[in-house]
């Protein structure tokens, strides 16, 4: 039996689509986002999957939540390394999420 990725090949956030690309070595993420990042520019999110899909999930939720910020243009959520202090927050937003998800059995 062939073994399916759980994680999507593209998404949409906002009428935007996103490119999705997966990593497992962590060294493709940079010094500065080793396990994810995204340009609303390109239409692309990179995500390390190096530390299981739940850790994926929970780095694609932290990435859409940069992306609606760009596009809405919600300050504290844009992505911006000169300015986003609240990367922090955004974390922890994104974990709280995805395991709101994943215990109700929303993500796969």
């Amino acid at each position: 039996m062939k073994k399916t990725n759980p994680l999507p090949k593209t998404l949409n956030v906002m009428g935007v689509t996103y490119r999705m690309f997966y990593y497992d070595d962590i060294a493709k993420g940079g010094p500065d986002e080793p396990f994810g990042f995204m340009s609303t520019k390109k239409g692309e999110m990179h995500i390390y999957t190096g530390n299981g899909v739940n850790f994926a999930w929970s780095t694609i939720l932290h990435e859409i939540l940069h992306a609606i910020g760009d596009l809405a243009r919600i300050g504290i959520l844009e992505y911006d390394d000169s300015k986003n202090r609240n990367h922090a927050e955004i974390d922890c937003l994104a974990t709280v999420l995805a395991d709101v998800l994943l215990r109700n059995n929303l993500l796969r």
